[in-house]
Formats: structure tokens, C-alpha cells, sequence
């Protein structure tokens, strides 16, 4: 009788080829970025490039680095925005979407075009020349109780430090405060409702030594309040008289190391001709 070996050591081989063929050309799954544990080191990035960040409305803000790299933040369903605010400007070209969290208002993911990577998770990661690091908050509170989960986007590039607060209200995590301090410029939810004070949520910042900071979420007029949100004008109102505040007629500006410690209302470029 012929020894069997030959023949079983050869299908082995076999099953072994097919199984690794398999695995070359298996599609890939998507992981959801790990929660951070630690602030990651900082990453090399072109000094002195410039830093454009424009408000398109709302929440959502429009990030290009030196190195070309396109973010979007919490860009808005079309239909889900204050009603002075435009639709969703369709020539908004990104590599890069970022969201805080889940509401239409703050996910509209499907209207950026140029098929951007989306980012909803805490933890670090990289787009170009920008480090990115999410960090798990508190979507406000609400009579003391968290009114749902929301990510707070820190981005680093060139020198300097840009945050985005999604819907976050009162920050009381450690982390969170450690990511923000000295942050160049901050955009915040200021829809002065109970779950976003304004007087703790600007005291909170200031302490941080936090530089430029810009309202967000707001309503544009008593007529037309967008879910009990503020106005601009009154979100000032409820500033100490030492905060300095400037309105741009503008969208955009320069981010550059060590902003005007200022209040910075800008004019979004997505708002309606009407207003």
C-alpha cells in the first residue's frame, strides 16, 4: 500500500493557500475608534502655515490647513437648522467630517461633498497635518440629570489649538479640561438654556485660559427662537463687562499661536439673503 502522506501534507497546503486568499481579498470592517485613555504625543506640523477656519452656520465650521487638509465640524441637515440659515451649501468639499453627536442638526454627513472620512468617536487620530482627538461629554444637563452623549473635537496643527464643543454644556471631566487649556479658539453651544449656562460655561473657559471663543447654536431672532436657543445679543448680555467682544461682518479668519483673548461673533456664510 502507497503511503497517503504525500497526498494529505498536499491537501494541507491547499486548504491553507485558499484560506490565505481568502483573507486577502475579505472586505475590511470598520472598528470603532477606541475610547482615549491618554492625550497622545503631539504630532509634527508645518509651522507657520496658515490655518483658515470659516463658520458655514449653525454649529458647523469649515477647517483648512496649510497642508490642504478640508475638516468639516458638525455640519447640519438642511432641513434641520434655524430657519434664517440657508441649506446646506452644496460645493462644501472635505477629506475629513467630525460629529459631536447624533441630532440632524449636527450630523448632515451625507451633504459634504468629496466623500469625506466621517469621525464620531473619542480617541486621537491624524488627517493630514492635523492631529484630531475626541473626548466623551455630556450632551448639557438638564435639571442636573446628562441629556444624552456628545464628543468634544480637539484639533492641533501648525502651533495651534482649535476646539470644538459639539453640544457640551459645563465640562467637569479632567481630561477634557486638560485637552482645552490654552486652546487658541473655542467654538461653544450657546444656546443659554438650563443645560447650557452661559455665565459657568464662560467662567469654566477662562479659567482654562482659553483664547478666542465663538458662539454657536443660536437663534437670530425672539420671533424665530430654533428650540429655545438665545440670541447672539442676548448671549452677550449675559457676559461679565470685563469680556471683550468683536463682531466680524465676515465668516472667516486666521487662526495664528496666541489669539485676542476675545468674544468673536461671526457672520455665517450660509446665512439666508433674507437676513
Amino acid at each position: 500500500m502507497k503511503s497517503r502522506l504525500p497526498i494529505l501534507i498536499g491537501t494541507i497546503l491547499s486548504l491553507g493557500f485558499l484560506a490565505g486568499c481568502s483573507q486577502a481579498t475579505a472586505a475590511p470592517t470598520l472598528t470603532p475608534t477606541p475610547t482615549l485613555t491618554a492625550t497622545p504625543a503631539p504630532t509634527s506640523t508645518p509651522a507657520g502655515a496658515p490655518v483658515l477656519l470659516e463658520y458655514i452656520g449653525h454649529a458647523c465650521f469649515l477647517l483648512t490647513a496649510g497642508d490642504g487638509t478640508r475638516i468639516v465640524m458638525d455640519p447640519y441637515n438642511s432641513n434641520a437648522a434655524p430657519p434664517e440659515i440657508a441649506k446646506f451649501p452644496p460645493n462644501i468639499v472635505a477629506d475629513i467630517v467630525t460629529v459631536s453627536h447624533f441630532h440632524p442638526d449636527h450630523a448632515g454627513i451625507s451633504g459634504v461633498g468629496g466623500k469625506p472620512r466621517p469621525i464620531f468617536q473619542p480617541g486621537p487620530d491624524q488627517a493630514g497635518a492635523v492631529k484630531i482627538t475626541g473626548y466623551k461629554s455630556d450632551h448639557g444637563y438638564t435639571s442636573g440629570v446628562p441629556a444624552g452623549d456628545n464628543t468634544i473635537f480637539v484639533f492641533e496643527v501648525a502651533g495651534v489649538k482649535i476646539v470644538h464643543m459639539g453640544a457640551a454644556g459645563v465640562i467637569t471631566q479632567s481630561d477634557i479640561l486638560a485637552a482645552i487649556e490654552n486652546a487658541d479658539v473655542v467654538m461653544i453651544d450657546a444656546m443659554g438654556t438650563d443645560s447650557h449656562p452661559v455665565p459657568e460655561m464662560m467662567a469654566q473657559l477662562r479659567k482654562s485660559n482659553v483664547r478666542t471663543i465663538i458662539p454657536t447654536h443660536n437663534s437670530f431672532s425672539d420671533a424665530t427662537l430654533y428650540y429655545g436657543s438665545i440670541t447672539v445679543d442676548e448671549f452677550v448680555k449675559l457676559l461679565t463687562p470685563d469680556e471683550v467682544v468683536n463682531r466680524m461682518d465676515g465668516s472667516s479668519i486666521t487662526v495664528t499661536p496666541g489669539m485676542p483673548v476675545q468674544v468673536l461673533i461671526l457672520k455665517p456664510s450660509a446665512l439666508s439673503a433674507q437676513k
